[in-house]
């Protein structure tokens, strides 16, 4: 097992230091990993890949047609060996470099594969190494079981990053690299400060709001056994009754005696039932005057008889 790994460990070593050099020469040829390719100039007869359209490019001084990405935004150049052979190319404008235009697709979908380069942030368990994808030998990140590697490259939808492809069956999947530099562990730190900050002020509105309602609910409550204590002391102060012996009961009883006399008509001034007789009897004075002088009236007449 041991020496198994180790022979895996040299074998990614040697396929590591294998690295592309590229020159450009002074007759505008371009040599790759040591074949020299001339750049050609005229597509006619060349089937231009989908989703790109030919255009006029500058290339070291000289105008020469080259295709662009309608999407991917890529910038392709026709590259033909001394042998006759030829492909399309990937120019990369700011290193001056070619990489082969290799594409691997999904239904309705597909990928160009660019190179990695060092300034790429590239994820941890895997190892740079070389890997033919759809014939052609290209530049990924492989895994200790070989099972998936990772490439870098653009999809015809415009999506540009790294991919994961299934080497059994070819499938591929968009893959995010997690960064692990101080300044983003920072920014995590500052974000769960924020939240647990949120929270305090969030637990204290809850409970102000909560100590709010109940102030409001007794308050009402108060203001209702006050209102009926000042009803029944104003009541109790007319009828000239002593109320500083009463219990919270008798008090209650009370109340509810004196509501029964009011809803019966009782008149608190007079001392008569609305509906009483002599009420009735002796006209609408309420304050019982008039009956009473004209019973004198009577009494006075019986007496001279």
């Amino acid at each position: 097992m041991v020496r198994k790994q180790q022979q895996r460990l040299s074998q990614r070593q040697k396929r590591l230091a294998e690295t592309s050099t590229q020159t450009v020469n002074d007759d505008g040829t371009v040599t790759i990993d040591g074949k020299k390719y001339s750049v050609v100039k005229d597509y006619s007869g060349i089937t231009i890949p989908d989703g790109y359209q030919e255009i006029d490019y500058d290339y070291n001084g000289q105008k020469i047609n080259a295709v662009k990405g309608i999407k991917t935004g890529l910038i392709l150049m026709y590259l033909e060996s001394e042998d006759g052979k030829g492909g399309f190319y990937i120019y990369d404008e700011t290193a001056k470099t070619f990489s082969p235009y290799n594409t691997v697709a999904e239904p309705e979908i597909t990928y160009v594969v660019l190179p990695i380069t060092n300034s790429l942030e590239k994820p941890a368990g895997y190892a740079l190494t070389k890997f033919t994808m759809n014939g052609r030998e290209v530049q990924v990140l492989m895994d200790a079981d070989r099972q998936y590697c990772l490439f870098y490259g653009v999809s015809s939808l415009g999506e540009k990053g790294w991919f994961r492809y299934r080497v059994s069956d070819g499938t591929i999947q968009a893959y995010s690299v997690v960064k692990t530099t101080n300044a983003d562990t920072v920014v995590k730190a500052d974000n769960n400060k924020t939240f647990g900050g949120n929270r305090f002020w969030l637990t204290i509105i809850t409970i102000l709001g909560v100590i709010i309602v109940a102030f409001i609910i007794v308050t009402i409550i108060l203001a209702a056994k006050l209102s009926k204590v000042k009803k029944v002391f104003n009541m109790a102060s007319k009828d000239e009754v002593d109320l500083d012996e009463y219990t919270e009961k008798e008090i209650e009883e009370y109340d509810e005696d004196s509501e029964d006399d009011e809803d019966a008509g009782f008149d608190a001034d007079t001392g008569f039932d609305e509906d009483d007789s002599l009420y009735k009897s002796y006209g609408d004075d309420k304050s019982g005057k008039n009956d009473v002088e004209e019973l004198k009236l009577f009494d006075i007449d019986d007496e001279d008889k």
